[in-house]
């Protein structure tokens, strides 16, 4: 049976065991695309290797065991050559790992999503031909390409291992925005803590930093510029609730195209103790629920309940709010402390400083 046929089995194995990394997933699918012949013929010559691999086409394996670890993927070829193909989905592995594989007898080729000139040791008979990005990677394409290598591309653009194309354009807005990405941050974090002096109102205490002469910065993972509070203290749950900006998601899209979203959210583990308890508890849900049926009036109210959502209870409005406002911080403001305000009018705010009080 090929890899190829076993590839949605092998998803759902992982996903049962709850083994969840990235790397497992990429290892699965470009193993997978690998092992058609005409992948890694194309493959060689799109980063030039024509000339530093063996001929042929090599069988695949995952998971091998040699001398000093174990490999990610495995090639090797009919005369015993091996390469071992080391995948990273960030920084690239580093040259103290690399030379364990080569110590061990194969060629090694890294795989990542940010670019490197890795220095390492000479090992006799081996060498290291470099660092290839996932982008490269997912360039490789033609027409009629294998379904292997079409699977591949959707997983690594789901993954968000690919880093971007930079286009004239984009660079041409960076710099007439410059200047205005220190102003959002500063009324992201005004925001915040006017929503904060309003959920504390409501029964509801947070914090924003661990220590009071902490330094803390906004957070820009995940496509949003937002700044956290919490109940402390702080958990592995990560219940917070955040504050700012939302650049929009492939699955969530912007309220208004091309423009960011105001945004308030109630964050939490799903599967966590606390996520597990405000899902279940009615009294929590219903003023919720009915929070969301309040008049649209340009906020759409959003109660996420399902078990792979963290942002649980999330308000936005399009930025189109701000543009050429009189005082454009001041508005963002008051739009986070409506919202906020709206929280604890629902009863939101007080049944949760209830049930953390009780858990």
């Amino acid at each position: 049976m090929s890899r190829s046929e076993r590839l949605l089995a092998r998803s759902w194995e992982r996903a049962h065991r709850q083994l969840l990394q990235k790397e497992g997933f990429l290892e699965d699918a470009l193993a997978a695309a690998l092992e058609e012949p005409i992948v890694w013929e194309r493959l060689i010559a799109h980063v030039g290797w024509t000339e530093r691999v063996p001929a042929g086409v090599p069988s695949v394996t995952t998971q091998d065991r040699v001398t000093e670890g174990r490999t990610d993927i495995t090639l090797t070829w009919p005369s015993g050559h091996r390469i071992a193909l080391e995948l990273k989905t960030d920084e690239p592995p580093s040259a103290g790992q690399i030379e364990a594989y080569m110590r061990s007898g194969l060629d090694v080729i890294a795989v990542a999503k940010l670019p490197a000139h890795i220095k390492v040791a000479d090992v006799p008979g081996r060498q290291f031909l470099g660092v290839i990005t996932w982008s490269r990677i997912r360039e490789l394409d033609w027409k009629d390409a294998p379904l292997e290598l079409r699977q591949l591309h959707q997983l690594l653009d789901a993954t968000k291992v690919i880093m971007p194309k930079i286009s004239q354009a984009a660079l041409e807005g960076l710099v007439l925005s410059w200047n205005t990405w220190e102003a959002l941050q500063e009324w992201a974090r005004k925001g915040m803590e006017a929503a904060k002096s309003v959920i504390a109102q409501g029964g509801l205490q947070c914090v924003h930093r661990q220590k009071p002469r902490e330094r803390v910065s906004a957070d820009m993972t995940h496509e949003r510029l937002v700044w956290w509070m919490w109940p402390p203290p702080w958990q592995d749950d990560c219940l917070a609730i955040y504050a700012g900006l939302f650049m929009g998601r492939p699955l969530v899209p912007v309220t208004q195209p091309s423009l960011p979203d105001l945004m308030l959210a109630l964050h939490v583990n799903p599967t966590s103790r606390r996520g597990i308890l405000l899902r279940t508890d009615a009294e929590w849900t219903t003023a919720a629920s009915e929070w969301t049926r309040q008049p649209p009036n340009g906020v759409l109210r959003e109660l996420l309940l399902g078990p792979a959502d963290w942002e649980m209870l999330r308000c936005r409005s399009s930025s189109l709010e701000i543009v050429d406002a009189a005082d454009p911080g001041e508005q963002l403001v008051e739009w986070t402390q409506r919202r906020a305000q709206e929280w604890v009018d629902a009863g939101i705010v007080g049944r949760l400083a209830e049930l953390l009080a009780e858990s």
